[in-house]
């Protein structure tokens, strides 16, 4: 039904972008990586960077960033947003992927 909320979890939303580079604004601060795992309470990123400037969304870099070492676990509680902005492709090699997810946008 139209306008009817659904009762998902999050987890659920961030489980399609499995496999796929992802942009999570965390306490203010933005991080970017290879989504790898949903815990029951975290999430996993693989080489995991830590966005200092983004920029605009549809840029294809951003502006400014620093590489985690290793992966980087988060806790889904203090996630705030989880999105796919140009920019959280940048570096990861998965060109037919992000043609496939923006042609699906469309």
């Amino acid at each position: 039904m139209a306008g009817e909320k659904d009762k998902g979890k999050f987890e659920d939303f961030l489980s399609k972008y499995i496999g796929e580079p992802i942009a999570i604004l965390c306490m203010r601060y933005w991080y970017r990586g290879i989504l790898s795992k949903i815990g029951d309470d975290f999430i996993v990123l693989n080489e995991a960077k830590a966005i200092t400037e983004t920029g605009p969304a549809s840029n294809a870099t951003p502006q400014r960033e620093d590489a985690i070492p290793g992966p980087l676990a988060i806790k889904t509680a203090v996630i705030e947003i989880a999105c796919q902005p140009g920019w959280a492709w940048a570096g990861y090699g998965q060109d037919e992927k992000r043609k496939k997810r923006e042609k699906e946008k469309e």
